[in-house]
């Protein structure tokens, strides 16, 4: 595990790297926490990797604002199938405009089957937009996964303040 936190050069320094590594810039070997984050699971702003979940995430199963993968869940998404506000997809979209080539699925939709029984149903019967949809469901205590890091980064800067401070 590597944290650097509080840096003001940490931009010009190398990223910091670990199985877990918590940094403005941190490459993971299981997880990332930072500004821009690299790992298979990584949270952060720009974030790259097998699950990333920040505001531009790049990976397999990217969940962010702006998502780019190939099951892709967020605001604005594309990938091989997407959900989210406005989706772009080659086999399925699903969200208030979807375009997709194969099924799409919402407010605005354009494929080959767009808004009927066949897209309804090939939706229904995918693993991955039912996933989506249950995370939906409960995305209140989704927030947790975020906020968890975030509350960790706090207790150890608070706890170095501390420390600063009583040998000051």
């Amino acid at each position: 595990m590597h944290v650097r936190i509080g840096d003001r050069f940490d931009v010009l320094r190398k990223p910091v790297k670990a199985w877990i590594a918590v940094a403005n810039y941190a490459v993971g070997g299981l997880f990332a926490f930072g500004g821009v984050a690299v790992a298979p699971f990584s949270i952060g702003g720009l974030t790259i990797g097998l699950l990333p979940f920040g505001g531009l995430a790049l990976g397999i199963m990217p969940f962010g604002g702006l998502g780019l993968g190939v099951l892709a869940f967020g605001g604005i998404v594309i990938g091989w199938q997407a959900i989210g506000g406005c989706a772009l997809a080659w086999k399925a979209a699903v969200g208030g405009l979807a375009i997709a080539h194969d099924f799409a699925l919402g407010g605005v939709a354009h494929a080959a089957q767009a808004n009927n029984d066949l897209a309804k149903q090939f939706v229904d019967a995918n693993l991955f937009f039912r996933c989506v949809q249950a995370v939906n469901r409960h995305w209140v205590w989704m927030n947790f996964i975020w906020i968890t890091p975030l509350f960790i980064q706090w207790r150890i800067i608070a706890r170095s303040r501390r420390i600063e401070q009583k040998n000051s």
